[in-house]
């Protein structure tokens, strides 16, 4: 696994904005952070060294993505328990 500087929440392997990250730890220099990612679409996995905000802001965008999908599902879970469709 390589490591360089790269857009993070875009692969580079085939332009995929779906990349997320599997592990994220601080780097030894303690001013930098380590994310190793993956993207679903190709297969690609490598790592980035970020700064602190921008793994931050990553992450909090993967908990919007995260809470965006699962809000998603419970309206279809409660449209077929109800048998109504939900407002949204």
């Amino acid at each position: 696994m390589g490591m360089e500087s790269r857009p993070l929440i875009v692969c580079p392997g085939c332009s995929s904005r779906l990349i997320y990250p599997v592990a994220i730890e601080r780097h030894p220099d303690a001013r930098r952070i380590v994310i190793e990612r993956c993207c679903p679409e190709c297969e690609h996995t490598d790592s980035v060294i970020c700064g602190v905000a921008a793994a931050e802001a990553w992450v909090r965008r993967e908990q919007r993505i995260q809470l965006e999908m699962l809000r998603q599902v419970l309206e279809l879970e409660l449209e077929d328990i109800l048998g109504v469709p939900t407002l949204g």
